[in-house]
């Protein structure tokens, strides 16, 4: 594919205010052969949304549907686009001019079970930076339990092969965590690969429906559950140095400082199984570090959290890991 093309979908409901600003950054990429789908997904703005959209002609594909919800609008797209790649974009962030084109370079050499993704900062509502994120290079090994650990890969920055749909499509049946639900599945069978560069913004601001959603919370709960139960201590060990109680018990503390209460305590759970494990053993200056570490993310008391991780003496182990690290706080860039 000397000049492949990359169709970007945006899939949009009501959201007059931004859109324009997402078409014009998707339309104004270096690279030259960019399809670009605007999915107006059932807006009820009086017309505003559409209106916008329909201003830019034949310089983009548009379709309208029924309100369905992200996957759905997504899923449009899909089945709509006519390029060798997938990029997906809110109708409330930007790409930086450069994005397909960084991203392009690197995902050809890489082979079609490769995915890239990228950097990204977080703007406020005039676009002005807020802060940077920046993402580590995860081994194939230890993706799927970076996304549960860590939580911090935005779709928005993921270019897909095409062929990666060709047996999976998001779960309509989501609203907020359709694409981590995508990336974790394609994650079995697929690459991820970092692009170390900031690729795309990031808009916050207090309209936003990730946050917002009435059902955000269930549907994090349910995935990482989910994620937890997919993901079992030989996974960690492989992807790893650390051992899968601490894996779980930092997850429990993320999970826990996001608003994720059931996640956390099923991480917790899992921690003082794994924790009870003969191979597992920690030192006990290690235990009382992690002990403090755990209690005061969580603010419960202690015996609730004895009573789940009661570990026993033996070797310490290093924090940090040669192969993943694990160690990022809580932050609501991740979504969930």
């Amino acid at each position: 594919m000397a000049m492949p093309r990359v169709s970007v979908v945006i899939p949009v409901h009501d959201g007059a205010n931004f859109v324009g600003e997402a078409i014009d950054s998707a339309l104004g990429q270096t690279w030259p052969n960019v399809e670009v789908i605007v999915v107006d997904d059932g807006s009820d703005d009086g017309g505003r949304t559409v209106r916008i959209a329909r201003s830019y002609g034949d310089r983009i594909r548009f379709i309208e549907k029924d309100h369905g919800g992200v996957s759905s609008a997504l899923n449009a797209g899909i089945d709509a686009m006519t390029g060798d790649f997938f990029a997906w974009l809110s109708h409330d962030d930007v790409y930086l001019p450069h994005k397909l084109e960084r991203q392009v370079a690197a995902i050809l050499p890489l082979g079609d079970d490769a995915i890239v993704y990228s950097d990204y900062e977080l703007v406020g509502p005039d676009l002005r930076r807020i802060k940077r994120k920046v993402l580590p290079d995860v081994p194939a090994a230890g993706f799927r339990v970076w996304l549960m650990a860590s939580s911090s890969l935005h779709g928005c920055t993921v270019l897909v092969p095409r062929s990666a749909f060709a047996s999976e499509r998001f779960d309509e049946r989501l609203s907020t965590t359709q694409d981590y639900d995508m990336w974790f599945r394609l994650a079995r069978s697929r690459r991820f690969v970092r692009v170390p560069e900031i690729l795309l913004r990031y808009r916050i601001h207090h309209e936003q429906e990730s946050w917002t959603n009435p059902r955000r919370v269930d549907e994090g709960n349910r995935l990482l559950v989910g994620f937890l139960d997919a993901i079992g201590p030989a996974e960690i060990q492989a992807a790893t140095e650390v051992p899968p109680s601490i894996v779980y018990l930092r997850a429990a503390v993320r999970y826990k400082m996001r608003g994720y209460r059931d996640a956390a305590a099923h991480a917790l759970e899992l921690s003082g199984r794994e924790a009870r494990s003969p191979s597992q053993r920690l030192a006990p200056a290690r235990l009382i570090t992690l002990g403090a570490y755990y209690l005061a993310n969580q603010r419960l008391r202690p015996m609730d959290w004895w009573k789940h991780a009661h570990f026993r003496s033996a070797r310490p182990v290093d924090a940090a890991s040669p192969r993943l690290g694990l160690g990022s706080s809580g932050d609501p860039a991740g979504d969930p």
